[in-house]
Formats: structure tokens, C-alpha cells, sequence
């Protein structure tokens, strides 16, 4: 009897033991037990299970168990089943352990994932609707309706397959939640017709469901609106017709809303054409001159110029006032004698380098440069330079050249350059051009005062006083802020001198009330003043009669008929 009794205490005991609860808990024990799977990820209110190997090798004892929320859990040996039929609690951690002979307690935790995918996604702009303008912030929204645990969810927006950005959450909930992500762009005109939307794919790795869940958004087709653009590129170039034949400009563009046309035309007055391409079937001289075509919607306007030259206007130059004898031999020897230089000493590998490699100096003014004359190591000290204006000065092998006001207008070449030990020399020149801009600027017409008539020819002349040198001029005639025509001088000369540049035209009728006028620009390329100087004339109005070619011409016809009449009545 006494042995059943000591027998049932213990059954007591051990019972008592398996249904012990953890308080204190070692997870970084060598032994530890094991979960498979060791995680769950599992769909709010599916089944689920997991078992656990309590002891990898012989438990030291019987105290062992799993401690857990919610399901069952089934021991058999030293492994527990626990089995749930239907997961409805959002955060829970089964716990597998066991205690060893030292009272320490070592158990292991099975992370327990428990999911929703997204019940609704929805997209739309945030405190917009209708069109969008180009090159405005707007801000798009994609909201996602109760979704667990949101940390894993990633939210991409997209327009059309295009991926624009994707966003997570930092929200920690584990349960179902509401969630409103956002992502700013800046639409171009590329973006018109574009259908934006969203995307929301619950990533809960390897051991979640795959591929894993996405819940895309409806699709909204955007409307940008943006100024016109031209299709075409524009025209700097003249665009040279030979008279009687067609003209066609093209001025092409799009924008949204659709863009509308106005041309002028070079009388400077508005146009009957009001479309992207103009087209004139049989020019004339009257059509010479500039278009502009100006492209416009509620957003803004492009204009778009044309500038037409009509083949047969006769163009002459003026004669240069002095004789160029004198300076055409100067010049002659100069290029011989920078030829020599060429052929004879610039051939060697390694030549003096000057800075700036070019000089553009006004008249008066001072200026100097560098001589590097050698790029490597000189052999010896037979090096210098050649200057007929200015002082030097040497530093090592570097050679410094100034003038304090320069004011001869042919200098000769500054010459750098040094002897080698095979005797030859080598050398650099350094180009300088001396200017002056025009001091004044007038416009006439040759031979001609008072009102012109429509039809008949007459010759501008734009007269430039001072100016040096001559042939880095360039004249553009004018009417009204039409460019006729451009014109450069054949004259060599250096010095400052005076020209007349001249421009024959026919005028029509609508060129009465114009104004005609000339500018010199004085261009002297990358190395001379930006912008390059530029003196204007002042402008004449002109008075253009209409032709009195018709009023004759019906006399002349008027006059033969009656002859005529005359004839026949004398024969009959």
C-alpha cells in the first residue's frame, strides 16, 4: 500500500513539472530545442502547426514542455506537436523548452508571422484634379486599406510600366491597418496621355506565400498641359530663293492645349496665314527679308524666325577711299617672311608655346603675353625673343612681353625662339591684331531725297567712319528689325579708314511708313571683345508711292482701242 502511495506522488510530481511555466529562460544554450519549420508565416485564419525536437541528444530529465496562447500542443517522446486549426490572434510566440540538472532553464522561440494581404488599393493626386501643367510639383497617393503587418508591405507607383519610385512603411503594427503612402513628381510634356497607378506586394520572405501578394490600384490617364514646342529646328541661316520660285516655311509644333499660328511678314505687318506652314507659290523681291512665326497657346509663345533671300538683288561694295599700293607690299613681304618662319623653324618637335596663343588688342591700350620656351629642358641658353614694341623680361626659360599702350597698328611678329645643339633654331610667332571700333555710323540713300515709288530700285549705303581693321566688319542692313542683308568688306587695309557699304532694293507699297537703318559689328573672334562691338545708325522713314504703272497702262490700252475703232471704221 505504502508503495502505490509513494508511486502516485510521483506521477503527481511529474505532472505537475510538464505543466511548469517558463520565467526565466536561456535561448543561448548549447543545447537548444529545435522548431521545424523555424518559422511560420501564416494567412489570418488558416491552420497551422510546428513541431518541436525538445533535445538534440537525451534530455537530463522530464522537465520539459511548450508553452503557448492558442492550438494544442501533443508531446511524444522528447518531441511536441502544436497545432492550431485556425490562427486568429495576430501576435503569437510559441516557446519550446526544457531544465537541466542545474535548475537552468534553455528553451527556443518559433517567430510566428500572421498575415492579410491588402483588402483595397486605391490611387489618386492629392488635392488636384483635371489637367496638370509641365513643370509643376504635384503629389500622388496610393492608399492601402487593411493590410498586416504593414512593414512588409511595399507600395511602387508607376506611370504606364514605368517604375516612378518605391516606398515602405515604418509602422510596427502587427494587426490590420490603413496606410496612405505618397511620392511628389514634376510631370513634362513626355508624361501627357500617361496612365498612373500603383502597387502593393506584401513581402514576407522566403517563407511567406510566393509570389507574394499584390493588390494593384485603378489607372487615372493624365492630361499635362505645356507651351508649344517646336518640331523642327531653327533657321540661322539665310534661306536663298531664286525669284519666281515657291517658298515654303515650316513651322511646326506641338503643345497642349494645341498651339495656334501668327506669322509677320518682312513689312513687319501681320499675315492672312495662320497655320504651321506658310507657303508662297511665285516669290518676288517685295518677299525678301525676315518671317516670324509666332506659336502660342494659354501657356506661353515660341517664336520662330525665317530669314529669305530673294536671288537677283544686285549688291555692290564702295571702293575703299585710299590707294593700297603701299600696303599690299608691306603685306607681301610680311607673309614671306612669315612663310620662312614657317617652312624653316616651326617644323620642330618641340616649340616655344605662347599665352595666349593669339592677341586682339584695342588701340592705345596695354597688353602683354608669355613665352614657354621650351617645353621640356633647354639644352642650352641661346633662346630670346624678337620684338620691335614693348619690353621683356626672362625668367628661367619663360619670357614675359609687355607694352604699356600699344599704338602702332602693323606691329611686326613677336618672335620666341631658341638655337639647338645641332645649330637649328626654333621658334613660335605670336599673331596680334590691333583694333578700333567704328566712331560713328550713318545711313543715306545714294542720290535719292524725299518719297520713293513702289517698283523701283534705289540703293542704301551705310557709311562707317574710323574703323580698323576694315575686314573684321560686318554690315547688316534693316528694315524696320528685318535683316535685308549682310555685307563684309574685300579691303586689307589695318589702319582705320572710312567705307561706304550699299544695298540695292525695290520697295513695294507695303514698305511705306518703314524704317531703314544699319548696324556695324565689329568681329574679332573667340579672342576680341564680348560681345563684339556694335554702333547703329539712325533710321529714316520712307514714303513709298504706289506705281503709277496701272493708271498708264489703262491709258495706253484706252488709247489702242480707239485707234483701233479708228482703223476699222476708215476700212469698212
Amino acid at each position: 500500500m505504502m508503495f502505490f502511495r509513494v508511486l502516485l506522488s510521483i506521477v503527481s510530481l511529474m505532472t505537475s513539472l510538464r505543466g511548469f511555466h517558463v520565467f526565466s529562460c536561456d535561448e543561448n544554450c548549447a543545447d537548444k530545442p529545435v522548431f521545424t519549420p523555424f518559422r511560420l508565416v501564416v494567412n489570418f485564419g488558416d491552420p497551422t502547426s510546428a513541431k518541436c525536437l525538445v533535445c538534440q541528444h537525451t534530455c537530463p530529465n522530464e522537465l520539459y514542455g511548450l508553452e503557448n496562447s492558442v492550438g494544442n500542443a501533443t508531446i511524444n517522446g522528447t518531441t511536441i506537436l502544436w497545432k492550431v486549426d485556425s490562427l486568429t490572434e495576430w501576435d503569437t510566440s510559441p516557446m519550446c523548452y526544457y531544465t537541466g540538472d542545474d535548475n537552468n532553464q534553455c528553451c527556443s522561440t518559433l517567430p510566428v508571422t500572421v498575415y492579410q494581404p491588402p483588402k483595397n488599393v486605391s490611387f489618386s493626386f492629392l488635392n488636384h484634379a483635371g489637367s496638370m501643367t509641365a513643370g509643376h510639383l504635384y503629389t500622388l497617393q496610393c492608399h492601402v486599406q487593411e493590410v498586416a503587418p504593414v512593414g512588409n508591405l511595399n507600395v511602387t507607383f508607376y506611370r504606364g510600366q514605368t517604375e516612378l519610385g518605391r516606398l515602405q512603411s515604418n509602422n510596427t503594427e502587427k494587426t490590420p491597418v490603413n496606410e496612405t503612402f505618397t511620392l511628389d513628381i514634376t510631370p513634362s510634356k513626355e508624361d501627357d496621355g500617361g496612365q498612373y497607378w500603383c502597387e502593393a506586394k506584401l513581402d514576407l520572405g522566403p517563407e511567406g506565400p510566393q509570389p507574394p501578394p499584390v493588390v494593384e490600384s485603378g489607372k487615372l490617364t493624365a492630361t499635362v498641359y505645356y507651351e508649344p514646342q517646336l518640331k523642327g529646328s531653327t533657321h540661322p541661316d539665310l534661306i536663298t530663293v531664286t525669284e519666281g520660285d515657291r517658298l515654303q516655311l515650316n513651322c511646326s509644333a506641338v503643345g497642349n492645349p494645341s498651339p495656334s499660328y501668327n506669322w509677320t511678314l518682312p513689312s513687319a505687318s501681320g499675315s492672312p496665314f495662320s497655320g504651321d506652314i506658310l507657303t508662297i507659290e511665285s516669290v518676288t523681291s517685295v518677299d525678301e527679308g525676315q518671317y516670324i512665326c509666332s506659336v502660342h497657346n494659354t501657356l506661353g509663345t515660341v517664336p520662330m524666325k525665317f530669314n529669305v533671300v530673294i536671288q537677283g538683288l544686285q549688291l555692290t561694295t564702295a571702293t575703299p577711299n585710299r590707294s593700297t599700293s603701299n600696303l599690299l607690299i608691306h603685306r607681301f613681304t610680311m607673309c614671306l617672311m612669315l612663310l620662312f618662319f614657317a617652312l624653316v623653324y616651326e617644323n620642330c618637335a618641340d616649340k616655344p608655346v605662347f599665352t595666349p596663343s593669339r592677341l586682339v588688342v584695342k588701340f592705345g591700350d596695354p597688353t602683354s603675353a608669355k613665352c614657354l620656351v621650351c617645353q621640356h629642358a633647354c639644352l642650352n641658353e641661346l633662346f630670346g625673343l624678337e620684338n620691335s614694341v614693348g619690353v621683356r623680361t626672362k625668367n628661367g626659360t619663360t619670357i614675359s612681353w609687355e607694352v604699356d599702350s600699344l599704338t602702332e597698328w602693323d606691329i611686326d611678329p613677336i618672335l620666341c625662339y631658341y638655337t639647338g645643339d645641332d645649330a637649328n633654331q626654333c621658334c613660335s610667332i605670336l599673331p596680334i591684331t590691333v583694333y578700333q571700333p567704328p566712331k560713328n555710323v550713318s545711313f543715306s540713300f545714294l542720290n535719292q531725297a524725299g518719297s520713293m515709288t513702289a517698283g523701283h530700285p534705289y540703293t542704301l549705303q551705310c557709311h562707317v567712319q574710323e574703323v580698323a581693321p576694315v575686314g573684321n566688319l560686318n554690315v547688316t542692313f534693316y528694315r524696320g528689325q528685318t535683316e535685308l542683308r549682310r555685307l563684309q568688306s574685300n579691303n586689307a587695309e589695318y589702319t582705320p579708314v572710312n567705307e561706304t557699304f550699299t544695298l540695292v532694293i525695290t520697295p513695294s507699297k507695303e514698305d511705306n511708313g518703314g524704317q531703314y537703318w544699319c548696324e556695324a559689328k565689329l568681329d574679332l573672334g573667340p579672342e576680341g571683345p564680348q560681345p563684339p562691338p556694335v554702333v547703329e545708325s539712325g533710321k529714316l522713314t520712307v514714303t513709298v508711292n504706289s506705281s503709277a504703272y496701272s493708271n498708264s497702262c489703262s491709258t495706253l490700252i484706252y488709247s489702242f482701242g480707239m485707234c483701233f475703232m479708228l482703223l476699222v471704221f476708215a476700212l469698212v
